[in-house]
């Protein structure tokens, strides 16, 4: 036996940890499957991530940006 748990498209936003245990993977007679819903047109996405806007780049392509409510001593992201 199969348990499938079907998630419908779009965004869902965590505001905390997604936290499985072991009673989320079923056991050896019933396993389970975690997938999109059948018949979606639009991923599904999971996400903790918080948009990041306003970035300035060097002439070297270094940018920056601030991102608000980051845990203390990380104060801004950067990519090259």
């Amino acid at each position: 036996m199969t348990i499938n748990i079907n998630i419908r498209g779009g965004l869902y936003t965590l505001i905390s940890p997604l936290v499985f245990d072991s009673f989320d993977s079923g056991f050896a007679q019933a396993r389970v499957v975690y997938q999109a819903a059948p018949g979606n047109i639009s991923p599904v996405t999971i996400s903790g991530g918080i948009p990041v806007t306003g970035f300035s780049c060097t002439t070297l392509n270094i940018c920056t940006a601030n991102v608000p409510d980051l845990p203390n001593g990380l104060i801004r992201a950067s990519f090259t």
